[in-house]
């Protein structure tokens, strides 16, 4: 399966979509057959060209149909989604090109930037945030790590409007194009804040997320259409009826998440979404923010602060590290590190000396040991040197380990003193 053929007719499907339902459900069953898919993704089209045909022959009136065929759109949109992550992540074809598939995506609404900001800077009396420069596109989860007291929450909060620059260029070039209109801003930039767990809502969430709908302009049909589409899309509809406080910590979460996105905010912000969750809440999470930034219906770019920097860093097209208020690193992942040096960590009870003197039939290739008390015992070696040849090395002369990682082009080196 060539990823060019499929990257066309998908293109293709979004253009005919939007002349018709119709249309757009025969075409969408036509990609499937075409390129083999299971059965499971045919028979959701199926089920929705079932729908399209009661619409047909129930509606009396043209209102009637069109409110109906707006909401049936919405889930048309849903299915190719659904379909489309389902390639990005190998469910469907294990040999077909997901990078280039992904960067199609990416690269199709990179056009616009959503933001940018340079020499962006916020004083304080005891701190300041100072020099930041970067741009956000559609499509892309941007990973902001630090640590504690470094700025990534005031950073966040210059971005959503909530704190203005003491000096610096900041613009919102998809937003508000001509000048920085906050109101305007304001009113496509959802946060999600650290402390979602408080809520002094007392009804149902549905209703919890018609109102925050409503609040945004969102009104009759489209309100109904809308919120149906979002608690499909979270999985949320034997929640719906329940109050917040029944909810667990994970549910919560998604609940803050949809309230937000129920009104298609054009930037998502979360401010350490995964402190509290357990490690398979985390997992889906990342899935479901990684599925939201894909989205070809409802485009929009995320950025997200954490602790958990190897779980940030699957998910994140773009790394943003702060220290001491600075933009110490910005850019891909794969450009952390030295040219031609690889990076391991470890931990164990041995001493620096014994280490090295393990070490010894590697010398030629070792470059550097380091201990520290924070950061562990990292081993800078030559590129030639693998995981697998260093590990064995280190047992075979009786070095007890309790941790072993490559870290050569992960975020954590970042953080190593």
């Amino acid at each position: 399966m060539k990823s060019e053929q499929l990257i066309s007719d998908l293109k293709s499907l979004q253009d005919k979509i939007k002349l018709s339902p119709v249309v757009g459900i025969q075409e969408l069953y036509n990609i499937t057959e075409k390129h083999n898919f299971d059965d499971e993704i045919k028979n959701k089209i199926i089920l929705l060209g079932t729908d399209l045909n009661d619409l047909l022959l129930e509606s009396k009136t043209l209102a009637e149909f069109n409110y109906i065929s707006n909401e049936l759109v919405l889930k048309i949109q849903n299915a190719i989604d659904e379909l489309i992550y389902e390639i990005l992540n190998f469910k469907t074809f294990k040999e077909i090109d997901n990078e280039a598939l992904r960067s199609y995506f990416i690269k199709s609404k990179n056009r616009n930037v959503v933001f940018e900001c340079s020499n962006l800077t916020k004083k304080y009396k005891d701190f300041a945030l100072r020099n930041i420069e970067f741009k956000m596109h559609f499509g892309e989860i941007h990973g902001l790590i630090g640590r504690n007291a470094n700025g990534k929450t005031t950073l966040l909060k210059l971005i959503s409007g909530m704190l203005y620059p003491t000096e610096g260029f900041i613009s919102y070039p998809e937003i508000s194009p001509n000048n920085l209109d906050w109101s305007k801003i304001k009113d496509q930039i959802a946060f999600v804040k650290q402390d979602h767990e408080e809520n002094d809502w007392n009804g149902s969430l549905d209703d919890m997320l018609h109102f925050a709908a409503s609040r945004k302009g969102i009104y009759g049909e489209a309100n109904l259409a809308r919120v149906s589409y979002i608690i499909s899309r979270f999985g949320l509809e034997k929640y719906k009826q329940k109050r917040w406080r029944e909810l667990s910590t994970g549910y919560k979460l998604r609940f803050a998440i949809a309230r937000e996105l129920v009104w298609k905010p054009k930037i998502l912000i979360l401010d350490e979404p995964l402190a509290n969750l357990d490690l398979i809440s985390q997992q889906q999470l990342l899935l479901d923010l990684r599925s939201l930034a894909d989205s070809i219906s409802d485009p929009m770019c995320i950025i997200l602060s954490s602790q958990n920097v190897e779980e940030l860093e699957r998910i994140s097209d773009k790394i943003i590290y702060l220290k001491d208020g600075e933009m110490a690193y910005y850019g891909d992942k794969i450009n952390i590190g030295t040219p031609g040096v690889n990076t391991f960590t470890i931990e164990t009870i041995c001493s620096k000396w014994e280490v090295i003197s393990a070490l010894a039939e590697l010398e030629q290739n070792i470059i550097e040991v380091n201990m520290s008390k924070i950061s562990g015992t990292q081993i800078l070696t030559h590129n030639n040197i693998t995981s697998e040849r260093l590990l064995t090395v280190l047992i075979k002369n009786n070095i007890e380990l309790s941790y072993f990682k490559n870290i050569t082009n992960s975020s954590k080196l970042l953080f190593v003193d």
